[in-house]
């Protein structure tokens, strides 16, 4: 499931006044993750960046 039809199932939901509740989890899953993957990459940009600085 991608983001596009999360976002179209609970829009759907709404307008129907149902609660996803899984839908709604998922989202939180995919923000925590998505969150861990950033933190993940500006700690190897910045080790990339220390890994190349000179010295003066």
């Amino acid at each position: 499931m991608n983001v596009n039809q999360i976002a179209r199932a609970l829009n759907t939901a709404v307008m129907e006044g149902k609660v996803l509740d899984l839908e709604v989890a998922y989202l939180a899953d995919l923000q925590a993750e998505l969150r861990a993957h950033m933190s993940t990459l500006r700690e190897a940009f910045e080790g990339n960046l220390a890994y190349w600085a000179v010295e003066l």
